[in-house]
């Protein structure tokens, strides 16, 4: 985006009470805009609204990856939808559509839904999160604190990559590999993209520490691990995992050992 600047300059000669102006134009260039990049995300950025069988409901927000002739499918995190038996989704234009799961993982924790398609529908540009490093420049976009910040953008750096966090679930904990960031997130914003400064989704917003001294600690899935459980669930495949059968006991627990026995 260009801007120009006119700068009058006035020289006056006092003893001949002439006033002479001099006017020259200095160019200056903002090379840091992403508003051209956003464009390319911000339809295909939706919000999402699950609600349980006891009305109580969470938010957050999901993009656009893929259509067919029938339906849109959004990604988003498993975390999101979990325990839902109704999922809304209102796109960039304020219109309410009723969402279907495909399947979720709660592990890498990513879950897909669809909509019926509609015109105009904008899918999101995948980019490489390998190819990203340390420093680069990334934006999110999602709707932080629920409906009224819908496609809220916010700008960051990369600040670490394979990063191991450990996380909780129902059954135990486990660790996910993700792209630590330090652009600003909040509630709602989990599932939305995080992108690189060409518009394109190098990853899924997934979570951030959350510690009285802890500031502008966010993570994200790298894309590559997203889109790869996204088409194994769009298919019906079962996510297979490597287990190792090992269960630990104390050896000064008796009783325990009496039953190990005879299972």
């Amino acid at each position: 985006m260009g801007i120009v600047m006119t700068i009058t300059v006035y020289n006056i000669f006092i003893n001949r009470n002439i006033s002479k102006n001099t006017i020259e134009e200095i160019k200056l260039t903002e090379s840091d805009t992403i508003s051209s990049s956003i464009k390319k995300i911000n339809d295909a950025t939706v919000y999402i609204k699950a609600e349980d069988s006891n009305g109580s409901y969470t938010t957050g927000s999901g993009f656009i990856y893929k259509v067919d002739d029938k339906n849109i499918y959004i990604i988003t995190n498993s975390h999101v939808i979990e325990n839902s038996n109704k999922i809304n989704i209102v796109n960039s234009y304020g219109k309410l559509y009723n969402a279907s799961l495909v399947g979720s993982d709660i592990y890498n924790d990513v879950a897909v839904l669809k909509i019926e398609l509609y015109d105009n529908v904008l899918i999101a540009q995948i980019g490489n999160s390998d190819q990203t490093k340390v420093g680069d420049t990334v934006f999110t976009v999602g709707s932080p604190l629920g409906i009224e910040y819908i496609n809220t953008v916010t700008k960051g750096t990369i600040s670490g990559k394979n990063r191991t966090v450990e996380v909780d679930l129902k059954d135990g904990k486990y660790m996910m590999e993700v792209m630590q960031l330090d652009a600003a997130m909040n509630p709602g914003n989990s599932g939305g993209p995080l992108c690189n400064l060409k518009g394109e989704v190098i990853g899924i917003n997934a979570l951030k520490l959350v510690k009285d001294e802890v500031e502008g600690m966010g993570f994200a899935i790298p894309i590559e691990t997203a889109v790869s459980i996204a088409f194994q669930l769009e298919s019906g495949k079962k996510i297979k995992r490597p287990f190792i059968g090992i269960d630990a006991i104390s050896v000064t627990d008796s009783w325990q050992l009496l039953i190990k026995k005879y299972i």
